[in-house]
């Protein structure tokens, strides 16, 4: 969970797969909140974030969010 559109509301990443179900595509998915701060709504916009523009690093890759300049958001 956390905010990546710039609306100040937190959205979900969510990457579906198992360990034995990887897929090659569609593996990473965003989900907007589309609701408020006290109730969140959540509307699927895409599901290959990040991955359609990143480098393919096969199969049972999965995503990692590192907050590097240690500020919190």
């Amino acid at each position: 969970m956390l905010e990546l559109d710039g609306d100040s509301l937190t959205d979900m990443i969510l990457a579906p797969n198992g360990i034995a179900d990887v897929k090659e595509t569609q593996n990473v998915y965003f989900y907007k909140n589309t609701g408020s701060r006290r109730k969140s709504n959540f509307e699927l916009q895409k599901t290959n974030f990040i991955s359609e523009k990143m480098l393919d690093l096969g199969a049972k890759s999965t995503p990692a969010f590192l907050d590097v300049d240690n500020d919190g958001d």
